[in-house]
């Protein structure tokens, strides 16, 4: 079954590249991609509803693509006459694909755009490569969605997080936005959200291994436009807001910094509509710092509430 479309690149052969070819799994399509190293753009179409397999999730962190492409994952739609764009078809990864609930990608930049994506209680780590999300939905609530990488990384390297027009639920929340990893790193960060109706946390730079802060040294930036931030999780109400360890688990909140330093700063730009719930808060814990931080507000439209 030929489920998923490869567009792009310069190469004509499925030797040697794709401009169109129609292929089996998502692994096969990295292959064929990988092989074009002159192209530096490319799009993959799921044609129906895929799930990944291990292999396939293998190689989206194994496959080193030396011209670090960027390719869009999108969906195809039922086409009904006056009637685009009805239902977009899903990418999912289930926990069996993956170790440790961790799904990893590595070796371009990734942009998913009108697609439904299934990565159910999985933290997914995009390495500091530029990603994107925009216009898509998630269905099935994510664990944590990071920035940067799961190890380690002393190279410097500057990437961005965009989220643009996601639509999140309360049932299928992406429970925690990092800007950076959860390791030490190197390089400026630059997180953008505008359009979203956000159900987690967000936090500028990345999070602690169990309970271990990091490093970075780099300025981190976060553009916020026309956003909004929503727990998931209320059985308790508003007291999990006064709760220093339940405020992480249940969403609602921004925060300028979980890294034990933040050698650059961290400036935080925000306009139009803007609520976060729980609060928009400088610091995630007693021993998180940075050098400056900055939080500016520019015609704003909500009364804020709980900075600090």
């Amino acid at each position: 079954k030929w489920s998923i479309l490869v567009q792009g690149g310069t190469n004509q052969t499925d030797t040697a590249g794709t401009v169109r070819h129609a292929y089996g799994t998502l692994t096969s399509a990295l292959r064929a991609i990988k092989a074009d190293t002159s192209s530096s753009s490319f799009k993959i179409t799921f044609l129906d509803d895929y799930t990944a397999s291990s292999s396939d999730c293998s190689s989206l962190y194994n496959t080193s693509i030396t011209n670090k492409p960027t390719i869009v994952f999108t969906g195809a739609v039922n086409y009904e006459e006056s009637t685009s764009y009805k239902n977009w078809t899903t990418f999912s990864v289930p926990s069996s694909a993956v170790s440790s609930n961790m799904l990893k990608f590595n070796g371009f930049n990734a942009y998913f755009t009108h697609i439904n994506v299934d990565w159910n209680g999985l933290s997914v780590y995009f390495n500091r490569y530029n990603t994107t999300f925009t216009d898509m939905e998630f269905v099935s609530p994510v664990t944590a969605i990071y920035g940067g990488s799961y190890n380690s990384a002393s190279t410097t390297v500057d990437y961005k997080l965009v989220f643009d027009n996601v639509e999140m639920r309360k049932d299928a929340p992406v429970k925690q936005i990092f800007g950076g990893g959860q390791d030490a790193s190197t390089g400026d960060i630059q997180l953008n959200i505008s359009n979203c109706v956000i159900y987690g946390n967000v936090y500028a730079s990345g999070g602690p291994y169990n309970g271990t802060l990091y490093t970075h040294t780099g300025m981190i930036t976060v553009n916020m436009s026309d956003v909004s931030i929503h727990p998931f999780d209320t059985k308790n109400g508003s007291s999990d807001m006064l709760n220093p360890t339940n405020i992480h688990a249940v969403g609602g909140s921004f925060w300028g910094t979980y890294a034990k330093n933040v050698t650059g700063g961290i400036y935080l730009h925000v306009s139009g509509k803007y609520e976060a719930d729980y609060g928009t808060w400088f610091s995630a814990g007693e021993k998180c710092k940075a050098k400056n931080l900055y939080y500016g507000f520019k015609n704003i439209t909500n009364p804020l509430k709980f900075v600090g």
